[in-house]
């Protein structure tokens, strides 16, 4: 069942210091839901609650690799100390580098899964017993028009979204009858 009414319920957005992280974060503070805030980068998550609290929500920072799965299992238990609940989980933290994948190495394209991919894995193996238990949730993987169609000089970018792809129709077609 869809959430219809934001208010008082929360939301972990991951990549939530800039970008697409913040918008979402913005959009969903707007509509009333409390947010945690992850990102690695410390001083953009500062920056980013001071001007989510203004719209009166209750608004959390926690620093993440959303690579490292023992810093997003720490993160868990910080965002259910200050929120009690998690109702949405937003995957938006992502990397990329823009080159021939001749001159990148597999260091390069690991890095890249290992965030974009990897991190997404992360964050729904931690948060999905709390979106189960909540008898209410969402995932939202953040993809792209590159994890439809390969573009020249993104491949580890294009092959870590469509294993974000591929991962969220996976976990949609299981989580479809439990209420997330």
């Amino acid at each position: 069942m869809p959430i219809s009414d934001f208010r008082n319920r929360t939301a972990v957005v991951t990549g939530a210091g800039s970008g697409i992280g913040l918008a979402i974060g913005t959009a969903l503070s707007s509509k009333g839901c409390h947010v945690a805030l992850l990102d690695l980068r410390e001083e953009r998550l500062r920056t980013a609650a001071e001007s989510l609290s203004l719209i009166g929500v209750r608004v959390s920072t926690h620093p993440c690799d959303v690579a490292d799965p023992e810093s997003v299992a720490t993160v868990r238990e910080s965002v259910l100390a200050d929120h009690q609940a998690v109702h949405i989980l937003v995957n938006s933290a992502g990397v990329s580098l823009a080159g021939p994948f001749a001159g990148q190495t597999p260091e390069d394209i690991d890095w890249i899964m290992r965030i974009n991919f990897m991190g997404t894995v992360n964050c729904c193996h931690a948060f999905l017993p709390d979106l189960l238990g909540a008898g209410e949730g969402h995932v939202v993987n953040v993809s792209s028009s590159f994890g439809i169609m390969g573009m020249r000089h993104k491949a580890g970018y294009s092959a870590s979204k469509f294993a974000v792809r591929g991962f969220s129709e996976a976990l949609r077609m299981e989580l479809a009858d439990r209420g997330v």
